[in-house]
């Protein structure tokens, strides 16, 4: 590349006159020049952009820009050069919404604002972003790192495409800028129209981006690198994704997720965002979602919103994922598997692009969908007791807080229960937990193995009334801790299996589905075997064998 000898020549040239300068201020100058040209040209030969530590807001790190402050001042300088005896704009509008430009700085924030343009998209490298700016006016933001006159990589450009597009779809004008909206930003904006409309050929895209900004052009390089890119068939808009999210799950996790969420799902799908609000569920905004066309639907938030998308999903052919945001979030263990304890919220996002999916049983529950336990007794007074605001200031805590309460009271419940197509009987226990799916952490459901979701069954699992708060302490940790083994023979922890069942009360009472509260005297489940298709990273199979 042309450039990269000139940054070359220049390093020797200033390591020459830092040999032979009488002046020591001199010679530190021409050695800062040499060494700030030499690693420059480092990151060209080895297309390495993330040399200037580019962060996702936009910002250089200062000890990069103190190292690499004799480049910039002269790429600054060329710059400014270049764009006062342009010949066009800053920016300029290229279709409806979209807009192609140079480095947008504070001096143009009135354009921006004069054009209600609210979304950026940077393909500089070396430049500091408008971040400080973004932030302050409530810019949508993105920086893909790309060296003057080189090419994004594949996944670079997937990302940018479908960003492009995800800004679109939600109404937002977006400008694509590089240093001077010549080269980088022109081959961006034109694969994202090669991707919307495959029926244009690179001409065509070209064409239509000169005939607005006439300077814009690719160098060899870039047009033969969007060619290699359109030819094999890796310029398209990807799967279609729906991400419904509930912006007060976990006391507003959303809000600080959405940025690196949007990040990772948009490298592989077109996603668009829905939120719900208190008029407006999971439930509606999935079944929009199925009306939009969207192949994969996931659901962010905690087990209430995703079983509230659920219940727009089964028996269809769309894929349900899920990223938890809530404090349980007992569905994504048995989803994602136990790593989604520690990382949640990183190995949804692995889950969901690596695609892996399983077909799931669900449950209803007096007409509710239920994908993980119902419950009456100890598991229902804890959640009860662990309200919004608990659940918000004390995770977990909250809800073992509600079940030593609860084992404290060693309250009692009688009624009948009617096991799939058995005679009722006469049942008494202070817990009872009926489980369609259930990681270990559901300690009360663990009568038997380990709930298996796609064996078409419910794991029902109670305890036998103790004289003392203390004995029922002591059946509990037999429960949590105890081996199979050793439950199987327990007088105090009884398991079973069944397709249905069926509880009836003299009294309406309190049960707990899904972590929410309801209230009746009667109360009856059902399975649906292999009812919901879900992204998973677990082997499911496994269980079945």
């Amino acid at each position: 590349m042309k450039m990269v000898k000139y940054y070359v020549l220049g390093a020797i040239l200033a390591l020459v006159l830092t040999w032979f300068s009488p002046i020591l201020w001199l010679s530190v100058i021409f050695a800062w020049i040499s060494f700030s040209l030499i690693a420059v040209s480092s990151a060209y030969l080895l297309n390495y952009p993330a040399l200037f530590r580019k962060r996702e807001d936009g910002s250089i790190p200062i000890y990069i820009r103190w190292i690499f402050v004799p480049f910039l001042m002269g790429s600054w300088l060329y710059n400014e050069y270049a764009r006062r005896t342009d010949k066009v704009p800053p920016f300029q509008k290229i279709d409806e919404q979209l807009y192609l430009g140079c480095r947008m700085s504070s001096q143009h924030v009135d354009m921006l604002k004069n054009n209600n343009i609210n979304a950026i998209l940077d393909v500089t490298a070396e430049f500091d972003g408008l971040d400080w700016t973004a932030y302050q006016l409530d810019f949508d933001y993105l920086n893909i790192p790309v060296l003057d006159h080189t090419s994004p990589t594949q996944e670079q450009l997937t990302l940018a495409i479908n960003w492009l597009d995800q800004q679109l779809v939600e109404g937002k004008n977006v400008v694509v800028h590089c240093a001077l909206g010549r080269g980088r930003s022109v081959l961006v904006l034109a694969a994202y129209l090669l991707a919307r409309d495959p029926s244009l050929s690179i001409l065509d895209a070209m064409d239509k981006i000169q005939s607005v900004r006439s300077t814009a052009r690719l160098n060899k390089h870039q047009l033969a690198a969007l060619e290699k890119i359109k030819n094999g068939g890796s310029l398209s808009l990807t799967k279609r994704l729906t991400l419904i999210a509930n912006p007060v799950a976990g006391g507003g996790k959303w809000e600080v997720e959405k940025a690196d969420i949007l990040a990772r799902l948009n490298e592989k799908f077109k996603v668009t965002v829905k939120e719900t609000t208190e008029e407006i569920n999971g439930e509606v905004l999935a079944k929009e979602a199925l009306g939009d066309g969207a192949q994969i639907i996931v659901a962010c938030g905690g087990d209430g919103t995703i079983t509230e998308v659920a219940n727009a999903l089964t028996d269809k052919n769309v894929t349900l994922g899920v990223i938890p945001l809530g404090t349980a979030n007992a569905l994504c263990q048995v989803l994602h598997g136990y790593a989604s304890k520690i990382v949640p919220i990183s190995t949804a996002c692995d889950v969901i692009i690596d695609g892996k999916t399983a077909d799931i049983d669900t449950a209803q529950c007096n007409g509710r969908m239920m994908l993980l336990v119902a419950a009456v007794g100890f598991e229902e007074h804890m959640i009860s007791a662990a309200g919004r605001g608990e659940k918000d200031s004390g995770g977990q805590f909250a809800y073992l807080k509600g079940l030593w309460e609860a084992i404290g009271k060693n309250d009692n419940l009688s009624f009948q229960v009617k096991f799939d197509d058995e005679e009722s009987q006469h049942l008494e226990t202070p817990s009872l937990v009926i489980a369609n799916a259930a990681p270990l952490t559901t300690a009360l459901a663990q009568g038997g193995n380990l709930p298996d979701v796609t064996d078409g069954k419910l794991d029902i699992t109670w305890l036998t009334p103790q004289d003392s708060s203390d004995r029922q302490l002591l059946s509990l940790a037999e429960l949590v801790f105890g081996p199979e083994e050793y439950k199987t023979s327990s007088d105090s922890i009884k398991h079973k299996q069944t397709p249905s069942i069926s509880l009836y009360f003299d009294e309406e009472v309190s049960y707990a589905v899904d972590g929410e509260i309801f209230s009746a005297s009667e109360i009856s489940i059902t399975t649906h075997p292999a009812s919901l298709r879900v992204l998973t990273g677990i082997d499911h199979t496994q269980n079945n064998s």
